[in-house]
């Protein structure tokens, strides 16, 4: 893979318009032709035969880079009569308007939808930002042999990666493209915005997205994009006429949909939901787990919808300024500085229920990672996050995304209207206090030692124990469970006899006390009566049992004496 960090210090010109309009044959003097491969470069004498030789040996190892190792299909060009000719011609045109790949017809030789095509090439210096736009619009060729029809956001994300995964650090990118896509967020993932001073890199920067895609579910080397591309032909025939092309079938499958083919596995809404996971970890939000080259594309940082600290809280119905088109994203943030161990944060949507949306919560730890958590939306699109135990990270980032209405398609993106949402946000108590429900036994002798089990819920590990009585000494407290605790305790002989008051204090000092929840017994003790040696204990047999007894061994006294013969 080739790294090169281009001169800085340029004007950016126009790198393309794809497909831009077919015209006459530009002009040319002579041309040089490849040994390797099948590739022409014209030059008028301007341009000269010099500059010629240069863009040949870019071309050349564009081709190897972009057909042999990424695998993108080889071109099919024509010259002015029509022949068409397998390969590509590049045409060194100093005065051309701008830099651009251009259809030139349909190629019947294909049932799909591609096209022969060109390469123009306005901008000879300098020799760095010649070399990019050599890579740039031959990428577009091939591009065009795929699927010349395509979606227009879709040529510049392509190119756009492509030339980003060989120079990673090509300031075109960094300091143009990219801060661009990312000031703007809220804006569908296939927007255009041609003309506008503001927006015209939009669709250019949003080749990060396919990056992403390369990065986590690709090798980073091209190929995946090239497999997007591929199956996204539909077969077809096009017409080269005004400003573009148009095709007699639907472009069908279309980019977004071909993501979804090439990854054979996540459909595409959750390759943007993950991507609009990523996209936070840009330039000095690198944390070395997400993007590759991340830490290269710094001034590409993301840009927040709102910055809130906890003393900003709470907040009610709050509507984002900037509400997000279909496949759009809007990042709220909050600043967990001040939050303590008995707080957390209650984060609650209610989003428009026309629309699918997806709604995390990334945790943002001191080192720049993140732990994530997702909302559950219920079927109106209603949902909240209660977000416990956030003392350890710096800053909680809520993402919300607008995944469409299910008839999305990038040919007609919407990106004016955005669907809108409500938030609330609000810090909440988070700790629970215990509740004691009874305790076992409920009644203690004084005077002894014993054994209780208290129940109830919320216990914690470390929960201490306490009976509003001074005879009532607790030895040891053991934590079984939430729902259990089991206590060793000593009741004085001089301990005052009634009901007593237990409270449990969990280790964060929230308790519960249980009134009346135990009582202490005088135990009954056996008094005997003066003078006879008698006991009045309900333990002795009762005085009627006795007589009993004993007139009933008389009566068979008598009986035996009367059997007993005479002499």
């Amino acid at each position: 893979m080739i790294r090169k960090l281009l001169a800085p210090a340029l004007v950016i010109a126009a790198l393309a318009a794809s497909p831009s309009p077919a015209s006459a044959e530009p002009p040319w003097d002579g041309y040089v032709d490849s040994t390797t491969y099948p590739i022409r470069v014209h030059y008028t004498n301007s341009a000269g035969l010099s500059k010629a030789n240069e863009a040949l040996g870019y071309a050349e190892t564009s081709w190897q880079i972009q057909v042999e190792q990424m695998g993108f299909g080889a071109p099919t060009t024509e010259d002015a009569t029509g022949n068409r000719i397998p390969g590509l011609w590049i045409f060194l045109d100093p005065d051309a308007q701008y830099n651009h790949a251009e259809p030139i017809a349909d190629n019947p030789d294909t049932s799909w939808t591609d096209c022969t095509m060109r390469v123009v090439v306005q901008s000879l210096t300098p020799v760095s930002y010649f070399e990019t736009v050599i890579y740039h619009e031959m990428n577009h060729a091939l591009e065009m042999s795929a699927d010349c029809g395509e979606s227009g956001y879709a040529f510049e994300n392509t190119t756009v990666a492509v030339t980003t995964l060989i120079w990673p650090d090509d300031y075109v990118f960094t300091d143009y493209m990219l801060p661009v896509f990312q000031s703007y967020p809220h804006h569908g993932l296939d927007c255009t915005f041609y003309g506008d001073q503001n927006r015209g890199y939009y669709h250019y920067g949003a080749s990060l997205f396919q990056l992403f895609l390369e990065d986590h579910y690709g090798n980073y080397d091209g190929t995946l994009l090239s497999a997007i591309w591929e199956a996204a032909k539909q077969d077809g025939t096009i017409t080269v006429g005004g400003w573009g092309v148009s095709m007699d079938v639907p472009n069908n499958p279309h980019l977004m949909t071909a993501v979804e083919t090439a990854l054979a596995g996540p459909s595409f809404d959750e390759a943007f939901v993950e991507f609009a996971r990523w996209r936070y970890f840009v330039g000095l939000r690198d944390d070395g787990e997400h993007f590759a080259d991340g830490s290269l594309w710094a001034g590409g940082e993301l840009a927040l919808e709102s910055e809130w600290t906890m003393a900003e809280l709470p907040l009610t119905t709050e509507v984002p300024e900037h509400l997000p088109n279909e496949y759009g994203t809007v990042y709220l943030a909050l600043d967990l500085d001040t939050i303590d161990d008995e707080h957390g944060v209650r984060f609650a949507v209610q989003g428009d229920p026309g629309v699918t949306w997806n709604v995390d919560v990334l945790l943002l730890n001191p080192d720049g990672t993140a732990d994530t958590q997702t909302m559950t939306l219920a079927a109106d699109n209603t949902g909240e996050l209660i977000l416990e135990d956030l003392v350890a990270y710096d800053q909680a980032l809520f993402v919300v995304s607008n995944l469409g209405d299910g008839t999305h398609h990038p040919d007609v993106p919407d990106c004016t209207n955005g669907a809108s949402f409500f938030y609330d946000l609000e810090e909440v108590a988070t700790s629970v206090p215990p509740q004691i429900t009874n305790v076992d036994p409920a009644e203690l002798a004084v005077g002894a030692n014993h054994h209780v089990w208290i129940n109830g819920t919320g216990f914690a590990d470390g929960a201490a124990v306490a009976f509003d009585s001074a005879g009532v000494t607790v030895t040891a407290v053991t934590f079984v469970d939430e729902s259990t605790l089991s206590v060793d305790l000593t009741v004085a002989a001089d301990a005052v006899a009634g009901p007593v008051a237990v409270t449990v204090t969990n280790p964060n000092t929230l308790s519960h006390t249980l009134p009346n929840a135990v009582t202490l017994v005088v135990p009954v003790v056996d008094t005997p009566k003066d003078g006879c040696g008698c006991s009045t204990s309900t333990r002795n047999a009762p005085t009627g049992l006795l007589l009993w007894l004993l007139l009933v061994g008389l009566a068979l006294q008598r009986i035996r004496r009367r059997r007993v013969p005479r002499r």
